[in-house]
């Protein structure tokens, strides 16, 4: 009996898995821009402006980028702590998603074409009080790079979870 809900589990995360790497496809080749996890990290990035808020203006700025990031971090770092690398990958998934989201807007810095919930462009403003303006495109690359390596690790580890259950796990539930 318990064989059988492992190898459902396993069918569900296989699916999962390769939905991902769809997933994965249309981010880094397609580069689609919006997608379904936007809206999560939005409130994420709002919350994180008024939480940054009693540390300054700059830093308050920085806020929304900080918690857009600390929030899918935290979900990698509970779950590692718990030994769930399936659950781990599928955060740290989120958390790549979020750098490449964060990377269009850092990019998006000085034309400003990306409507603002505010009007104020959270990266024009840090990287204007920086004397990095005109960077972006350089900082948004790198973002977007460094956000394609995190999804890369991340269906890396859920490959290596899938087999692990699949090829050991099975073997010893039986």
């Amino acid at each position: 009996m318990n064989h059988n809900r492992i190898s459902f589990q396993l069918v569900i995360k296989t699916i999962f898995f390769l939905f991902l790497c769809y997933f994965t496809y249309l981010l880094l080749i397609q580069r689609i821009r919006y997608n379904f996890l936007d809206n999560a990290s939005f409130i994420f990035h709002e919350a994180g402006h008024l939480l940054f808020t009693p540390f300054g203006e700059f830093i308050s700025f920085l806020g929304g980028t900080i918690m857009q990031l600390l929030v899918p971090f935290s979900f990698v770092v509970y779950f590692l702590l718990r030994i769930d690398f399936f659950s781990t990958g599928v955060c740290l998934f989120w958390l790549g998603e979020n750098i490449i989201n964060i990377s269009y807007y850092i990019a998006d810095a000085q034309i400003q074409a990306i409507p603002m919930f505010a009007g104020i462009h959270d990266w024009a403003y840090i990287l204007g009080e920086l004397n990095l303006l005109d960077r972006t495109m350089f900082f948004g690359k790198i973002s977007f790079y460094l956000g394609g390596g995190v999804i890369i690790l991340s269906l890396l580890m859920l490959v290596l979870s899938l087999f692990y259950e699949f090829f050991v796990r099975s073997r010893i539930d039986n």
